[in-house]
C-alpha cells in the first residue's frame, strides 16, 4: 500500500510539472499576441490568423484596414484579433 502511494505521488507531481510549464508557453504567447495587436501602426506588415499578408493603411478602434495588393487598390478591413504576426 505504502508503494502504491508513492507511485501515486510521483505520477500527479510529473503531471502538475508538465501542467504548469505546458501553459506557462501558451500564456505567453498569447500575451505576445494581444500587446501587438494594441500596438499596430499604419505602415506595419502583418500576416492574418488565415495567412493572407498585407500592410496596415488605417487602424481604428476595433479594426483594421489592410493593403493586400497595392497595384490594384485591393484593401481589406478585419477584425485586429484576426491580426496574428507582425512583421
Amino acid at each position: 500500500m505504502k508503494t502504491f502511494m508513492i507511485i501515486l505521488l510521483v505520477i500527479v507531481a510529473i503531471f502538475l510539472v508538465w501542467y504548469i510549464v505546458s501553459f506557462k508557453g501558451v500564456n505567453k504567447d498569447k500575451a505576445r499576441i494581444i500587446e501587438q495587436q494594441i500596438n499596430l501602426k499604419v505602415g506595419s506588415n502583418v500576416v492574418l490568423s488565415s495567412g493572407i499578408h498585407g500592410k496596415v493603411s488605417k487602424v481604428n478602434k476595433e479594426t483594421v484596414e489592410i493593403i493586400i495588393d497595392k497595384t490594384k487598390n485591393i484593401t481589406m478591413t478585419v477584425e485586429r484579433y484576426c491580426v496574428s504576426k507582425v512583421l
